[in-house]
């Protein structure tokens, strides 16, 4: 398993990549599209994999604003001086991972209690109740899709295993085929499928940096085609994907032995 120093080197670079990203999007405008959302879930995400449990618990508040304002239930105007405050604070702590200690949690579960009395204060958005026709339309889609990410890394895993240095196709093809599931609505009651879009996503970004793939590299990209195959199975029989389901934290496992070399 990956060491207490090697999963806050991670942290700390994956994070301060979102957040650097994150503060060119916190104007006095707002962006168009999800771009916020995205960020603050990716941060998010990579502290679930790899941070502390209330650095975790304030990314999630902030991405929970982003999904508000994204909804039209919390003016951009209204939450700027917010995500703002928030961004700062989570650079700081971000900053720290390496030594982390009791200080780090108090104020990360400050600031997550000070976004939770934000987010309590929105009125929730109106959800337009889906027919059973568009449902069916969804899952169908979800599970085609999922299909597609599978077969692209199930392809990636067979050229890595037979390379020395990334196959940048192949590895480019796996980031492609998720992006239709991007933009889908309603992602997020299809966990764990935004995390793992999330993860994978780090995972090639990852991957790509290396001018000699890791040791493990083969068998990441298989386990991530496991894990979008059992998405796929789960939604096209069910509905949706077990929470909890056993391939995604096998992924979230094996991505951090391969960054760790192990």
């Amino acid at each position: 398993m990956l060491g207490s120093a090697g999963r806050s080197e991670f942290f700390a670079r994956e994070a301060a990549d979102y957040l650097r990203a994150l503060a060119i999007l916190l104007g006095p405008t707002p962006p168009e599209g999800d771009s916020v959302v995205r960020l603050a879930r990716a941060l998010r995400g990579a502290a679930m994999l790899a941070g502390p449990a209330s650095y975790t618990r304030a990314a999630s508040q902030l991405e929970h604003i982003t999904r508000l304002i994204r909804d039209s239930s919390l003016g951009w105007a209204e939450a700027l001086p917010a995500l703002r405050e928030a961004h700062a604070e989570l650079e700081r702590l971000a900053a720290r991972a390496s030594v982390w200690d009791e200080d780090g949690d108090r104020a990360a579960f400050a600031l997550a209690n000070r976004l939770r009395s934000l987010v309590d204060s929105a009125p929730p958005p109106a959800a337009p109740r889906p027919t059973e026709q568009s449902t069916q339309s969804i899952r169908t889609f979800v599970a085609r899709e999922a299909a597609a990410v599978a077969g692209a890394a199930g392809e990636a895993a067979r050229a890595v295993a037979g390379a020395s240095a990334p196959p940048a196709e192949r590895l480019v093809r796996i980031t492609h085929s998720m992006q239709s599931l991007r933009g889908l609505a309603g992602l997020a009651e299809l966990a764990p499928l935004p995390d793992l879009l999330d993860a994978t996503d780090t995972a090639v970004r990852e991957l790509q940096r290396y001018p000699a793939l890791p040791p493990g590299a083969a068998e990441l990209c298989a386990t991530a085609a496991d894990a979008f195959g059992r998405v796929a199975r789960e939604v096209a029989e069910r509905g949706h994907p077990d929470p909890e389901l056993g391939e995604a934290h096998r992924f979230a496992d094996q991505l951090l032995r391969t960054l760790a070399g192990k």
